[in-house]
């Protein structure tokens, strides 16, 4: 039967050449034994694009075929085919799209190559390019994706321009108001189009704050003068951009756990970014439009007419989450705001599922139902509403996901044929990783393809697959998200429905718009109240490999618990119902093996076998994290904005809310300036500063008024060696000198605070008592005269010996004051030969690391590593052998 006309849902248990209540040879149910071909290949596509090796990708093709002929062969005569014809049609399936799978993911690579080269031709550059995407604005700066049509070069920056900083602001480029252009002697060798036109990504800053008007939009530029250049600027997808700045690959991450912008926009096929003012750019005309561009155009065109009805005919307040929902623009909600939408995973929800997709098309076919009678117009009706809606959100992975399964349920409904939902999600995943760069590091393609596949499975699955993937990707888990995602979809899709009809005819607006402005209050004040309730928004760390395979193993187990005991008809806690099942075995095994998972990855997080110590990027500043046993120390912490953004995230994403130790090597705003913003996140047993400074600490901390307990602040002694569980830390320098050395007495009074204080800094070095021939050494800031009279004195090697290079330890030092020049010193790198050295340099404006430093090092025969280009440095000792890794090659 091919289900009734005027049900949206097709049956999805009866077979059309199998009976619904026969049985498989090999035992399996009705819905196992089916021969799923679009399954096999996307899980093939899936694997070949994904895996950036092709020894990889050629192994899980092996395993998918393996897998394939053990399911599907031996239940292909219960459909009447013959084993070896499928055995080679699968084989010969699985391997064709493992190829195409390949191929496909080879040219995605090719390109981010051949994009990124192009950040070759110099920082500053004229380019020339095609808007595409919606511009974006914002209070400082307005963003647009486009297309890079032609690029050259400019041998000398222009007046004004800064550095390429991280935050808004800091790196704005571009050529002086007015100015029509450079001398011919001022550009580069390099210029021409760009053969293939890679997507880039504008951020403009503003030179000065320009007010929206009352329809959210810049001023535009006087009529009949296109080409003029104005502060306020707006673009439109089409124009034909004349763009001044620095262009860069995006920034991305250098700590596990933080947000990777660059990986963002990869994920979008966007591997260029560049940072200008829009006071420089200029609108030349407007580009030939192909099919794609006039595509494109009417969904900025209809995008702006529904912008614009929506904050005509609804609040502002309301208005602004409805954007949010409909077009996924956030730029108006205040943080707050976005806190609250966040904390009861709304825009999460939508964002990532696509389920208000399935719920406008539910819709749309009972409205055509029930206007035209006619089942077939209604189907075809509501798949182009659908696939209108989808386009206007710009076909994301949920969105995409939704509307292909929602379409080939009902086409499968006019045909007359059986839809199987398995099968539709496997055709909707090899359709979106064909425009998907990366599809399994795509959160959005994993979640909503996941929890639709749960779904055809247990409907209960769907939050519970969820929910870890939402914690490692997230960092938090908002129960009122997976609770009630179901209500979210029914109310959310039917209150966007509503919007669109307001949008598209105002009477209906005036009418019934107060309907989404009370609902949306209603999800505020509740938002608000259960802002207050701390234990809804659940944060942990992110669960590591062995975890997630032991959680999925424990879900299978009892998922299989369910489906055996429906099977024999009893309630499958009953262990009667389990033994006449079939199922204790099977259920044991993959408990235990489950139960060991979770235990062994569980204990990797709290207990650190040997020493680790991961020199974390901080900015401009230092942090690192030395984790021994279940002993945890901080050394420096960085300045408060760096560790918010960049060192927070690592403490979060390995669960770490308690520090024994903090050791600040002094007190400089780069290396203890988040002491307050630690202690507020994480507990902190003791507080370990240079001698003398103690008393200054214990008095920020008191008036700090802080309400927690304030932990305690003990000085350290140079020429001291302190113990904590089996790990040494020999202090060699600390505290105040009379003089600051290598200065004569002449120049002491006029040596500056940043100067004395540098000379203060703690330098010590790390050992396990039981791991002998590997040291680690922390230098803090020590300028070059106190590095060189440390290591006269016998200071500079452990227990004050004469150690060295001939020692036959190996050392891993980090390096004086962030590599400048002032803390070079002879003698310092030699005996580090055949060590490393750990430079924690962010982007700055005082040339650090200087290439005295670099050379010096690399003469001695010294690896060096820098926070700024490897990200964080992992440093393991462990069996009597040392690893290095980074978190960036």
């Amino acid at each position: 039967m091919a289900g009734d006309s005027r049900s949206f849902t097709a049956t999805s248990r009866s077979q059309a050449l199998v009976p619904a209540n026969s049985t498989c040879p090999c035992g399996r149910g009705p819905d196992f034994y089916r021969i799923r071909p679009s399954l096999w290949a996307a899980a093939a596509f899936l694997a070949g694009s994904s895996f950036p090796r092709p020894t990889w990708a050629l192994t899980a093709g092996l395993v998918l075929c393996c897998a394939c002929l053990k399911w599907s062969v031996p239940c292909a005569p219960a459909r009447g085919f013959t084993g070896p014809g499928v055995c080679r049609s699968l084989a010969l399936l699985t391997f064709a799209f493992l190829v195409l799978g390949m191929l496909r993911g080879s040219s995605f690579r090719v390109e981010r190559r051949e994009a990124q080269a192009l950040t070759g031709y110099g920082a500053y550059v004229r380019a020339t390019v095609e808007v595409t995407g919606m511009p974006e604005y914002r209070e400082f700066s307005m963003a647009v994706v486009g297309r890079l049509v032609e690029l050259s070069c400019v041998r000398t920056a222009p007046a004004g321009i800064g550095a390429f900083g991280d935050q808004p602001g800091q790196g704005t480029a571009g050529r002086p108001a007015g100015q029509e252009g450079l001398a011919e002697s001022d550009r580069g060798a390099v210029t021409g189009l760009v053969r293939f036109r890679p997507r880039i990504y504008l951020t403009l800053f503003h030179r000065q704050t320009v007010p929206l008007l009352s329809d959210g939009v810049r001023p535009c530029p006087r009529p009949g003068d296109p080409g003029s250049y104005n502060e306020g600027i707006s673009v439109k997808p089409g124009d034909l951009l004349e763009v001044w700045g620095k262009i860069g690959n995006p920034e991305t991450a250098r700590n596990p756990g933080e947000f990777d912008w660059g990986e963002y926009l990869a994920r979008r096929r966007i591997y260029l970014e560049l940072r200008g003012e829009a006071g420089d750019i200029r609108v030349l005309g407007e580009y030939p439009a192909s099919f794609l561009e006039w595509v494109r155009r009417a969904r900025w065109t209809l995008c702006s007419r529904v912008k614009a009805a929506v904050q005509a005919n609804f609040p502002r307040e309301s208005g602004r989450y409805l954007l949010a929902f409909m077009l996924g623009d956030q730029s108006e909600l205040s943080p707050q705001e976005t806190d609250m939408a966040r904390h009861l995973g709304l825009v999460r929800f939508f964002s990532l599922t696509g389920f208000h997709v399935d719920v406008a098309m539910r819709f749309w076919y009972w409205v055509w139902r029930k206007l035209f009678r006619r089942p077939s117009l209604a189907r075809f009706g509501a798949i182009g509403a659908g696939g209108l809606y989808a386009f206007v959100e710009g076909f994301g992975p949920s969105a995409a996901r939704a509307f292909i399964c929602n379409a080939l349920k009902l086409l499968a409904l006019e045909l007359g044929k059986e839809y199987d939902h398995i099968s539709a999600v496997s055709v909707s995943a090899l359709a979106v990783a064909a425009y998907v760069p990366d599809p399994l590091g795509d959160p959005g393609f994993l979640m909503s393809h996941g929890a639709s596949l749960a779904a055809a499975f247990a409907p209960w699955l769907v939050p519970a697959a969820l929910a870890p993937s939402i914690l490692a990707d997230f960092g938090e888990l908002s129960l009122p998200g997976i609770v009630l995602g179901s209500i979210y979809a029914s109310v959310g899709g039917l209150l966007l429905i509503l919007v669109w009809l307001g949008a598209a005819v105002p009477i209906v607006s005036a009418f019934f718009g107060w309907i989404p402005h009370l609902v949306l209050a209603g999800f505020l004040s509740s938002a608000e109240t259960l802002c207050k309730v701390p234990w809804l928004r659940l944060t942990g760390p992110a669960p590591n490999r062995w975890e997630m395979l032991g959680y999925y193993l424990g879900l299978a187990s009892l998922w299989y618990f369910r489906s055996h005991a429906k099977a024999g008809s009893g309630s499958f806690l009953r262990s009667r119902v389990l033994f006449r099942a079939g199922a204790r075995r099977v259920v044991l095994v993959l408990l235990a093996i489950s139960g060991a998972l979770l235990f062994g990855g569980s204990l990797s997080r709290v207990y650190v076998r040997g020493l680790e110590v991961v020199f974390l990027y901080a900015g401009e500043g230092d942090a690192a994290l030395v984790r021994w046993g279940r002993r945890v120390m901080m050394v420096d912490t960085g300045a408060a904005e760096a560790f918010c953004r960049h060192v927070l995230p690592y403490l979060r994403h390995k669960g770490i809310t308690k520090i024994d130790v903090l050791v600040l090597s002094h007190l400089h705003d780069d290396h203890a300036g988040a002491l307050e913003c630690l202690l507020d996140r994480a507990a902190v047993e003791k507080v370990a500063v240079p001698k003398g400074k103690g008393e200054e600490v214990r008095m920020g901390l008191s008036l700090s008024q802080r309400t927690g307990r304030i932990p305690e602040v003990m000085e350290v002694s140079a020429g001291r060696t302190y113990e904590v569980d089996g790990l040494l830390i020999e202090v060699i320098h600390s505290g105040a000198a009379t003089t600051v050395p290598g200065k004569p007495m002449d120049r002491v009074l006029t040596a500056s605070q940043d100067e004395r204080e540098n000379a203060e800094s703690i330098a010590m070095f790390l050992k396990l008592r039981n791991f002998e021939g590997y040291v680690v050494e922390f230098w803090g800031d020590l300028p070059a005269a106190v590095t060189r009279k440390l290591l006269k004195t016998g200071g500079g090697e452990p227990g004050g010996g004469s150690g060295g290079a001939g020692s036959g330890e190996i050392r891993i030092a980090k390096v004086p004051h962030h590599g400048s020049r002032d803390s070079l010193c002879a003698g310092f790198y030699e005996r580090l030969r055949g060590g490393y050295a750990v430079i924690s340099v962010g982007p700055n404006p005082h040339g650090h690391p200087s290439p005295e430093v670099i050379g010096a090092a690399a003469n001695a025969g010294v690896k060096v590593f820098r926070t700024d280009a490897n990200g964080a440095v992992f440093v393991r000792l462990l069996g009597g052998k040392l690893r290095i890794d980074v978190y960036r090659e």
